[in-house]
C-alpha cells in the first residue's frame, strides 16, 4: 500500500478526560467490564492539548470534545473557546446531565452536540442512574445543535414508536440508533436489521454491527488523541497506539510507520475488531 496521501486528519476526537458523572452498566470505559477502572497515569493538560492543537489546520480538520464525560473537566471551557477563536468547527459528545454548566457556549460554539438518550425515563434511568432522564431532558431544551445517540437494548424495541415521539419535542438534527455490544455470547443485543422505525420529522438512522463492505476509512481520514496522549485511529479500540503526543507532534505521528503498518493491516482484514464496529461503513468525517 503506498503511503497515505492525507496530510493530516479531517476529524479529531480530543478525549479531555476519562472521568464521568455516570456509572451505566453497558459502558465500556466504566461500567461492568469497562477498561477505565483500572486505568493508571496522568491526565493531559490544558497546556498539552493546545500543542496538540496547534499544528492542525481548522481549514482541513473537526475537533470533538469527549470523554468520560468532557463536561467534567476543569477545562473545558477554556480549551472550547480557544480552539473556537482558532476557527476550528467543534463537536461535543455527552450525557447531557451537565450541559447546564456551559449552556451558552455549548449552544454558540459548536456545531454538533451528540448527547446520549437510550429510551423512555424508566429505560433510561436503569441504565444510567435515576433522575438521569429528567436531567437531560431539561438541558436539551432550547439547543438547536443536537444529534441523539441512542444505544438500542431488548426493553427499547417494543416502546420504540412511542420513544422517538418522544423526541419530537427536542427537534434534533438526526437520531442515530445504535446497536448495543453485548459482553456476552446471549447478551441481549437485538438486531436492528428488523427494527421497525415509525415515520419522524427527523432524520433516524439505524447504525448495526457488522458491515461486510470495504474496509473502515478511520485511519486514513481520523485520529483519536486519548486522556493521556496516545494517538490512535479509534474511539473504541484501544490496543493500538502509533505514539504519544507529548512526546511528538500529531502530524508526525498521523504519518509515521506505525500508523502506515496498522493501516495496511486494517486494509487487509486483520483487525477482528472491525467485525462488530457500527462505524465500520463511516464515509463522513465531519464534525
Amino acid at each position: 500500500m503506498k503511503k497515505t496521501t492525507v496530510k493530516q486528519p479531517e476529524l479529531v476526537h480530543f478525549q479531555i478526560t476519562r472521568g464521568c458523572n455516570l456509572r451505566c452498566w453497558f459502558c465500556g470505559q466504566w461500567g461492568r467490564e469497562g477498561f477505565f477502572s483500572d486505568a493508571k497515569g496522568a491526565e493531559m493538560t490544558l497546556e498539552e492539548w493546545k500543542r496538540v492543537a496547534a499544528p492542525l489546520n481548522p481549514a482541513c480538520t473537526g475537533v470533538i470534545l469527549w470523554g468520560g464525560e468532557p463536561l467534567t473537566s476543569p477545562f473545558f471551557a477554556e480549551l472550547a473557546e480557544h480552539l473556537s477563536t482558532r476557527g476550528f468547527p467543534l463537536g461535543l459528545v455527552t450525557n447531557g446531565t451537565l450541559i447546564h454548566r456551559h449552556a451558552d457556549l455549548i449552544r454558540e460554539k459548536f456545531k454538533t452536540v451528540y448527547v446520549s438518550l437510550d429510551g423512555t425515563r424508566e429505560i433510561h434511568d436503569a441504565i444510567r442512574g435515576d433522575g438521569v432522564f429528567d436531567a437531560v431532558c431539561g438541558n436539551l431544551r432550547g439547543l438547536n445543535n443536537v444529534v441523539i445517540n441512542t444505544v438500542v437494548s431488548t426493553e427499547l424495541v417494543p416502546v420504540i414508536a412511542d420513544f422517538m415521539k418522544l423526541l419530537e419535542q427536542f427537534k434534533p438534527r438526526e437520531v442515530l440508533l445504535q446497536q448495543m455490544i453485548p459482553y456476552t455470547s446471549d447478551g441481549g443485543a437485538p438486531d436492528l436489521r428488523r427494527l421497525q422505525l415509525p415515520a419522524t420529522p427527523f432524520p433516524a438512522r439505524v447504525i448495526p454491527h457488522g458491515d461486510a463492505g470495504t474496509p473502515c476509512r478511520s485511519p486514513f481520514r481520523h485520529a483519536h488523541v486519548t486522556w493521556n496522549g496516545e494517538v490512535m485511529f479509534c474511539t473504541d479500540f484501544y490496543d493500538f497506539s502509533a505514539g504519544n503526543a507529548r512526546n511528538g507532534g500529531i502530524l508526525e505521528i498521523w504519518q509515521n510507520e506505525e500508523a502506515e503498518r496498522f493501516r495496511r493491516r486494517v486494509i487487509s482484514g486483520e483487525n477482528p475488531n472491525c467485525a462488530h464496529c457500527s462505524w465500520r461503513s463511516c464515509e463522513t468525517f465531519e464534525v
